[in-house]
């Protein structure tokens, strides 16, 4: 064995074991390795790792049962609904409504993605009569007047196809002046082929001020507290727990 100095360190090398050993200057000057740590001073880290190990393994059954719970109830009923833009078979034997802004990034994300899987899986199939519910929120500019045009289009049979266009091009109208929004929405009108001129006089003359009114008011009464929201059988859902809360209300449960 012979060893040789570099810096701090010494590099041993022992011929029997063809091992090199780093010992550090420190502790050549102690004359004696540090030490291992006890087994019961590292009885806190176990503890600590079979805490986060237990949290996990209840987190994955939580997540592998598939449903969320509703986050609250309300007092709405089929009969409040009526009046409100609706698609599905009338029979449908669960009916989801969603309470949504038209300038909610959170709606335009969930009527963009998951919105379309939802009415090509239950509403297409007769399973899911689905209902919109007006709650333009204060804070959105636009949200009211979006509100009113996909109503005005409504009038002309193309409710849905402008509802699903305001979502869609969300980030194209959002940013405009309040004159430029209303000249976006008459292109709008145009593209999905409306009369254009009935269309603009409806949505200067506020046609639909009182309905849009009467939502805004009628989704506060009822606790609905975000945007966007979903009612089935009295129990508000958010987005993410949906589809589970469908198949839930399908089963009976």
């Amino acid at each position: 064995m012979f060893g040789i100095m570099a810096a701090s360190e010494m590099f041993i090398f022992n011929e029997g074991s063809r091992r090199i050993t780093v010992m550090s200057a420190r502790s050549q000057r102690r004359g004696r390795t540090t030490p291992k740590q006890s087994n019961a001073s590292l009885l806190p880290v176990y503890i600590g790792i079979g805490v986060v190990l237990l949290v996990g393994v209840i987190l994955l059954a939580i997540g592998a049962s598939g449903s969320k719970p509703p986050t609250g109830t309300t007092t709405i009923s089929d009969a409040s609904l009526a009046g409100y833009p609706t698609m599905g078979k009338a029979d449908a034997p669960v009916t989801v409504v969603e309470f949504g802004d038209y300038q909610c990034p959170g709606c335009a994300a969930y009527a963009n993605d998951q919105g379309k899987k939802i009415k090509e899986s239950y509403v297409d199939t007769g399973k899911v009569k689905f209902v919109f519910h007006e709650l333009p929120i204060s804070s959105h500019a636009h949200a009211y007047v979006a509100a009113q045009a996909a109503r005005i289009a409504g009038d002309q049979g193309k409710f849905w196809e402008m509802h699903e266009l305001l979502f869609a091009k969300q980030t194209e109208w959002a940013p405009l002046s309040p004159a430029q929004v209303k000249v976006k929405f008459s292109e709008y009108a145009q593209e999905l082929g409306l009369d254009v001129t009935a269309f603009n006089q409806s949505l200067e003359s506020n046609k639909y001020r009182s309905e849009i009114d009467k939502a805004s008011q009628e989704s506060l009464a009822a606790g609905i507290q975000s945007t966007p929201s979903f009612v089935i059988n009295g129990k508000i859902y958010q987005a993410s727990g949906l589809d589970q809360a469908i198949e839930a209300a399908l089963a009976g449960k």
